[in-house]
Formats: C-alpha cells, sequence, structure tokens
C-alpha cells in the first residue's frame, strides 16, 4: 500500500511539473509572436526613415468560420462592406458551386442573411424561377456598394449594388436580397467599344453610379439613376521621355510591349466620402499610388511615395535580393479625414493624414494571430475599428485603435479644423506617451508656425528634423525681427552713414592739412 502510494505521489508531481513547464512554455511562445510596436515613416517610402511607435491597433476578433446553409467559410472573397449599422457585407464568388455568394454578418460571424439566388420578391414569393433579372445566379461579382433606402428612411436595412463581373451588369437589390433591377452596359456610341465588366461600385449622395471597370483604363465609368451613361472621370497618368516617345510613335504595330509602356496605372479600388471626394488607390507605379479627386476627376492629394518601397537581400553571398512595392488593393476614410490604405504586398494597413503624412501603419505576412495572407479588402466600424478580410484565409479580422492612435486621429483632426490650441495639447499629451514620436513634433511645429509663435515651430520642426519647417519657420522669425525693429535698424544705418561722411571728411581734412605743412616744409628747405 505504501509502495502504492509513493508511486501515485511521484505521478501527481511530475504532473504537477509538466504542467508548471507547459504553462512557460506556452507563456514564451506568445511572447516571441506578440508584437509590441507598430511604425511610422518620416519620410515618405525612406525605409531608413522608418521608426517605431507604440501599438496603433490590437487585434479584437476573428472570424474564420460561421453558420451558413452553403459553405461555413469563405472562398474566394473578392470585396468587402460596412454600413452604418456595423453590418459586414461580403462578396465571395468561390461559394457556392463557385458562382457567387452574398453574406451579410456582424463582426462577431453571426450570419442574418446570404444571397445566392437572384429573384424578385414576386417569384420568390411564387416559389418560381425568376426572369426578370438576367441572371439567377451571381457570377463572379467583385465588388459591393450598401446604401441608405431609397425612400429617404435612414432607418431601413440597406440595399445593395453588386458588381457581378461575370454578368457584366450591377444588379440592385433590397434589404432582403430581393432584385429590384439590373444596371446593364448603356447604349452609347461613345462607349460602344468598352467591355461592361464592372468589377467595383460606389454611388454618391447625388445618385450618380461610379464604376471601375476590369479592363477600363479611362478613370471611372459614371451612370445617372436611370443606367444612363454620363461620362468618364478621374483618369490616370503616365510620364514618360522624350525619347521614349519618339520611340513609341515610329514602333510597329505588333510591337505592344513597347507600346504598353506609355499605359497610365489604373486604379484598383475606390471609394466616395459624405462630402463627394473620391478616394482611390492606383497600382503598377511607385508613386502617387493614392489619389483624392474633386467631382470633376482632378487630383488634389499631395503627389509622393506612399507605403513602402525598398530592396531586401536575400543572400549575402551574392547580394541578391528582393525590391518590394507596395501594391494597395482598397482605401477607406474616416469621419476625421484619417486615410486607411491596404497593401497586399506586405500585409500592411497605413495610415495618412490629408497632408499625406504617415501616422502610422500596423498588420504584416504571416500565419498568426492577426497577421495575413493575402489582404484583399478593408472597412470601418461606427468606432473606427479597421476590419480587414484576407482572401487567402477567408478571414475577417477587427483591429481596436489603441489610446495612442485616437490621440493620434484626435490631433490631426484638430490640426485641420484649425483648433490649433486644442491641437496642441492633444501632442503634448501624446509626446508623454512616445517622446520621440516625429510626427507630433511636425505637427506641434505646423501649429506653432500658424499661431506665429516662431521660435517655438523652429524648436519642434528641429526635433522632427524637417528642414523645410525649419527654414519656412526661420524666414518668417527673421522678417518679424526686421519688422520689430525697422526703424532702430533705419536709424542705425543712417548713423552709420552720417558717421562714415563725417569722419571721410575729418580724415579728408586733415590729410589735406598734413599735405600743406610737408609742401611748405619742403619749400623752405630748398
Amino acid at each position: 500500500m505504501k509502495t502504492l502510494n509513493r508511486i501515485l505521489s511521484s505521478v501527481l508531481v511530475l504532473c504537477v511539473v509538466l504542467a508548471m513547464f507547459a504553462g512557460f512554455n506556452t507563456r514564451v511562445a506568445s511572447a516571441e509572436i506578440q508584437v509590441t510596436h507598430d511604425y511610422h515613416y518620416i519620410e515618405p517610402g525612406d525605409e531608413k526613415s522608418k521608426m517605431a511607435i507604440p501599438k496603433a491597433y490590437t487585434v479584437r476578433n476573428t472570424v474564420s468560420s460561421f453558420k451558413s446553409a452553403y459553405s461555413t467559410s469563405f472562398k474566394e472573397p473578392t470585396d468587402m462592406f460596412i454600413d452604418d449599422n456595423d453590418n459586414i457585407y461580403v462578396v465571395d464568388f468561390g461559394a457556392p458551386n463557385n458562382n457567387g455568394r452574398v453574406t451579410k454578418m456582424n463582426m462577431w460571424g453571426e450570419v442574418s442573411l446570404e444571397i445566392v439566388e437572384i429573384r424578385c420578391r414576386e417569384c420568390a414569393e411564387a416559389d418560381t424561377r425568376c426572369t426578370h433579372s438576367k441572371s439567377a445566379t451571381l457570377n463572379k461579382p467583385q465588388g459591393i456598394y450598401v446604401m441608405d433606402d431609397p425612400d429617404g428612411n435612414r432607418e431601413a436595412d440597406q440595399h445593395m449594388f453588386i458588381a457581378d463581373t461575370g454578368n457584366e451588369r450591377v444588379v440592385h437589390l433590397d434589404s432582403k436580397g430581393y432584385w429590384v433591377e439590373d444596371f446593364l452596359k448603356p447604349n452609347d456610341e461613345s462607349i460602344a467599344d468598352y467591355p461592361f465588366d464592372v468589377k467595383k461600385v460606389y454611388i454618391n449622395n447625388n445618385g450618380i453610379m461610379y464604376l471601375l471597370l476590369s479592363t477600363d483604363f479611362q478613370g471611372f465609368m459614371t451612370l445617372n439613376s436611370k443606367g444612363e451613361y454620363i461620362t468618364n472621370t478621374g483618369m490616370t497618368w503616365t510620364t514618360t521621355s522624350l525619347a521614349a516617345l519618339f520611340k513609341n510613335w515610329f514602333t510597329k504595330d505588333n510591337e505592344l510591349l513597347e507600346r504598353a509602356t506609355l499605359v497610365a496605372p489604373p486604379y484598383s479600388n475606390f471609394m466616395i466620402d459624405d462630402s463627394g471626394w473620391i478616394y482611390a488607390t492606383i497600382i503598377s507605379t511607385e508613386e502617387n499610388q493614392i489619389a483624392k479627386l474633386n467631382t470633376s476627376g482632378t487630383n488634389i492629394y499631395p503627389p509622393n511615395v506612399y507605403g513602402r518601397n525598398f530592396y531586401e537581400i536575400t543572400d549575402m553571398t551574392t547580394f541578391d535580393g528582393t525590391y518590394y512595392i507596395s501594391n494597395f488593393v482598397d482605401i477607406t476614410v474616416d469621419d476625421q479625414g484619417i486615410i486607411y490604405a491596404l497593401d497586399n504586398m506586405l500585409g500592411n494597413v497605413f495610415l495618412y493624414d490629408q497632408e499625406g503624412n504617415n501616422l502610422a501603419y500596423f498588420g504584416s505576412k504571416g500565419t498568426y494571430r492577426g497577421r495575413f495572407q493575402n489582404p484583399i479588402a478593408i472597412g470601418l466600424l461606427s468606432d473606427t475599428s479597421v476590419v480587414v478580410l484576407d482572401d487567402k484565409t477567408g478571414y475577417v479580422t477587427t483591429f481596436a485603435p489603441t489610446d495612442f492612435c485616437t490621440l493620434v486621429k484626435e490631433g490631426s483632426y484638430l490640426y485641420f479644423e484649425a483648433e490649433y490650441e486644442k491641437a496642441r495639447a492633444v501632442w503634448t499629451k501624446l509626446l508623454e506617451l512616445d517622446g520621440n514620436y516625429v510626427y507630433a513634433h511636425k505637427a506641434l511645429g505646423k501649429a506653432y508656425f500658424k499661431e506665429k509663435n516662431y521660435d517655438m515651430a523652429m524648436y519642434e520642426y528641429k526635433l522632427a528634423r524637417n528642414t523645410e519647417g525649419y527654414s519656412l519657420a526661420f524666414e518668417k522669425k527673421k522678417g518679424e525681427i526686421t519688422d520689430d525693429y525697422f526703424f532702430l535698424i533705419v536709424l542705425i544705418i543712417i548713423v552709420v552713414i552720417v558717421g562714415v561722411v563725417i569722419g571721410y571728411r575729418a580724415v579728408k581734412k586733415y590729410i589735406d592739412k598734413l599735405h600743406v605743412k610737408i609742401t611748405t616744409w619742403g619749400g623752405d628747405e630748398e
């Protein structure tokens, strides 16, 4: 009996020890993958100017599967939209049966609507196949937009407009998923040669529908509420040398590769805010990847290098490596004017202000929680939580802003609202969290500059290593000194001039007298 007790005691002790080590190893593994900071760029696109900052966003929730009558996960999701009630709409053309599905859920993955078959309300109630729409199923849909009820009742559920790419239409569904109408290719001679392979759709507050086509390099096609063609707007531009232009001019018709060098970079995605501004991402370019277009299609966003462009050596023997260029695939903007751009090359989410300054970026490629394999869509909840859709994993991940990030966005918003005193208080508080956050010093420099406190502006610009801002503040300070002491400076100049003249005359008179004495003395000597 004693022997049995000893064995049981030994086994119990061994289990406790193993449990302790197991717990220890789990904590270590968690610490290894836990990211404790994010980054931001001092100089646009310059990897050497990257600086660590406190965490901007933390993982709030990840939806990997959900209850469904068809498929419990997303197979090939292509787009996502979040309405004013925080409902998340996901377009997936991989399920079921590779046709297409629209799923409406909340951030926790609770599904409230799934749309697979396209039927009008009348046919659905009669349980018959609908012949009113062009097709009873979706065919490789790539985009979705959800608007307020057309009757103007903001409390009503949302109407959906789906870019049904394979069926060459935009299909309008009501809040229950019933077919309302199809927007087909307009019968207009000016676009007769254009395909109607719509991949993204958005409607502004005036009811104008903006379409982004898969094979269209002419900007956005616009239609009125009746589906009639209006115009194309917001065309992108490319630059080339005179030599390249002549080379292209004399290129033979069959040398398509050479001619393709003059094709402007296309848009990858876009959204329209409540004021009518179009925010868009541009691919196949190393600069000016983010655009802000007015109603006439003119880009007013500062030209710059956005995202991350850098070369990484992968072989230390041959010094071979890979050149990474950010590939922005989606964009959204919050009520404070902060721009969120999604890069699927490196799995980063970039935050920019209205002047093109990088406030922060977070996220990365990987398989751990909160990382991405191929992110393709981004959206915002009402509390500014960021939601990212990954088309390779099918995951929908929600990130919550930290106190640090909230202060950054608040300070930026107050500055652009010309609330400089309030903005300065926020930036000062922010520097208590991170005294090396360069953007805060730069923003303080701008705020002091606007308040004409050029001494403090120069001080903050110096901490921000912003030579341009420092030079401007210095010039203003120099002009301020000149204005304050103008009369004294003029008086000093006059006194100096008078003194020089009087002195000159006195010296000249003395020299003349001396010359007379010498001459007289010389004459007596003779």
